[in-house]
């Protein structure tokens, strides 16, 4: 009993962390249809629509050169700035 009379219970809650090794992983499962599906090599035009719906000419090697020499020129101009300030 408190000093005001009234009774309190004090509720504790105590959790004990269980730390053990982190599991191993598992062997990869493998499937195998029952009927093996025949794999077929793209065709000629196939591979044509592929390589032009695919290709973008902001990834091509001139592109990307052009940038990259646009991004060093930059740079240059930068530290050229940095240099004279």
């Amino acid at each position: 009993m408190g000093e005001d009379g009234i009774t309190r219970s004090r509720v504790v809650n105590k959790q004990q962390a269980v730390e053990g090794p982190e599991p191993a992983p598992g062997p990869m499962p493998t499937f195998e249809p029952a009927i093996p599906l025949p794999v077929l090599a793209p065709s000629a035009e196939e591979q044509k629509v592929v390589r032009e719906m695919s290709f973008d000419e902001r990834f091509s090697e001139q592109a990307v050169s052009a940038r990259v020499a646009a991004i060093q020129a930059e740079a240059a101009e930068m530290r050229r700035m940095r240099e004279q300030a």
